[in-house]
């Protein structure tokens, strides 16, 4: 019987990466994906309204809640890059206003994101909710794909990084402004496939990392 996971996500690219992350990580290409957030529109197939805002939304709302009636667990998919601005309001600072690491940063994103979820979901569901929090940005955790220098690791400008690979190795590049889920369903077909590729490169990016430890604290590894 295959796995079924429900999700939440700024957008479809991302919701593209994480449905190969779990395939690869379970070795399940039956595993389903239930779209909470953001949904198809029907008939047309096109994806509504995304981005942090509605994920932050989606948190607080019934539509969280019945999720676990038909899912295994829920994936919660966000990035940091812009943590900071109002509505979001999770500072990237620590003492002397230096930039906190990134595993203190998905832990304050996590209390954010925790605080809108609220307690009695959170403590009824607690085993069944899964952060995926992406410093800086999800496609830092693509990098490791394409470079094996430092590169591999950044955890700023990634997108940008990402797409000087592209350039090279791929016929496409990603417009930042209107972002293609299936290039991101290509440049993440490697995490479906091969396991091994998976875990290693999930070694080279912080919040990647924390992901995958989650993930395998929660799920063991079939």
């Amino acid at each position: 019987m295959a796995r079924v996971f429900g999700i939440i996500a700024e957008g479809p690219s991302d919701i593209a990466v994480i449905r190969n992350i779990l395939t690869g990580y379970f070795s399940d290409p039956d595993l389903e994906l239930t779209e909470i957030q953001p949904v198809k529109k029907q008939p047309s197939g096109e994806y509504e309204a995304g981005g942090w805002n509605q994920v932050l939304a989606c948190c607080a709302s019934d539509r969280l809640r019945g999720a676990f009636q038909y899912n295994e667990a829920v994936i919660i998919q966000i990035d940091t890059d812009v943590c900071e601005e109002k509505g979001y309001d999770v500072s990237k600072r620590g003492e002397k206003d230096k930039v906190v690491m990134p595993e203190e940063l998905i832990l304050r994103v996590e209390e954010k994101l925790s605080a809108l979820i609220g307690t009695e979901v959170m403590e009824k569901f607690t085993d069944r909710i899964l952060f995926a929090v992406c410093v800086d940005e999800l496609e830092c955790w693509l990098l490791p794909l394409y470079y094996t220098d430092r590169k591999k690791s950044k955890t700023t400008g990634c997108l940008s990084t990402l797409n000087q690979a592209l350039g090279k190795k791929e016929d496409f590049t990603i417009d930042v402004n209107k972002k293609n889920h299936r290039y991101y369903e290509v440049i993440s077909e490697p995490y479906r496939k091969k396991r091994k590729v998976l875990m290693a490169a999930a070694e080279q990016n912080a919040s990647f990392k924390v992901f995958m430890d989650r993930l395998s604290a929660r799920f063991e590894m079939p």
